[in-house]
């Protein structure tokens, strides 16, 4: 990546966004913080990005002695009619419209998309489907689909209601994803240990229960990141069969060392000429 974009020594990448145009009215980026702030900017706003690229979100003054400053934690393309939700690593949720969220413009600091608890933290934010699912995974490897319909939108700035019961055994809330068109999830750990199970597996429960083991960790290991992806599918590969030989094609003749060979017709005017085409151009 630093080979492509030029990152600070301590930047990283957090989030690759596809868009066919950016002069886009009615699409929005909308990103989101660890401490819970969210903004809004619109995709024609950011249409000429420079090659060292552009600062597009303030991150606001935090007391460093008490707690690190804020990070970005994700971006999604949303537009004013989607909604929004976030969870937090105390197992909290809160869905709120985006446009409760108002557009700002590049310099500007977002605002307060959620209220968190004391050493409380982000960790998705995702764009509502409807008729969709949850999928809340922990740390220690616990996970659980519910379904967005039990999540009322109550407004953005609250600190939200339960969407994981969160205990000793299953550890802080790892990643969050809202499940749309997606067949299986993808779990890596801390120690880039990778399971695959398929979604149907994952029992679907009310918002406050804890979840069932999906990946049994080493000790001392944890969840770091999840991923949902659909169905693959890999296309056959095709065998060519061999080209016949032509059927005009002249017979090779096989002409004994004891037999003269005969001799050769005279060139034409062409071939004396150089030919119809001597400069070795093709013509179609």
């Amino acid at each position: 990546v630093v080979n492509v974009i030029p990152l600070n020594a301590d930047e990283k990448v957090v989030a690759i966004i596809g868009v066919k145009s950016l002069n886009q009215p009615d699409l929005f980026l909308v990103m989101a913080t660890e401490q819970g702030i969210v903004k809004r900017t619109a995709l024609k706003g950011i249409s000429n990005i420079r090659p060292k690229g552009l600062n597009i979100f303030k991150q606001r003054g935090i007391d460093k002695e008490k707690r690190p400053g804020d990070l970005l934690l994700t971006a999604r393309l949303a537009r004013e009619e989607d909604d929004l939700i976030m969870v937090t690593e105390q197992g909290k949720s809160a869905r709120f419209s985006v446009d409760e969220v108002r557009s700002q413009s590049r310099q500007a600091g977002g605002v307060r998309g959620m209220t968190l608890e004391e050493g409380g933290r982000i960790v998705s934010m995702d764009i509502v489907v409807p008729d969709s699912k949850l999928l809340v995974i922990s740390k220690n490897g616990y996970g659980k689909l519910t379904s967005l319909n039990r999540y009322m939108k109550k407004g953005r700035g609250i600190s939200g209601v339960n969407t994981m019961r969160v205990t000793e055994k299953t550890g802080p809330v790892a990643a969050a994803e809202v499940i749309a068109d997606s067949d299986e999830v993808y779990v890596v750990s801390k120690q880039a240990q990778v399971i695959r199970t398929s979604l149907s597996e994952i029992r679907s429960t009310g918002r406050a229960a804890q979840g069932v083991r999906i990946f049994n960790l080493n000790e001392g290991d944890a969840v770091a990141s999840i991923s949902c992806v659909g169905e693959f599918e890999v296309p056959e590969a095709k065998i060519m069969p061999p080209s016949p030989a032509p059927s005009d094609a002249p017979e090779a003749k096989v002409v004994p060392q004891t037999e003269a060979l005969p001799p050769s017709p005279p060139p034409s005017d062409a071939a004396r000429n150089g030919g119809p085409h001597s400069d070795g151009r093709l013509f179609e």
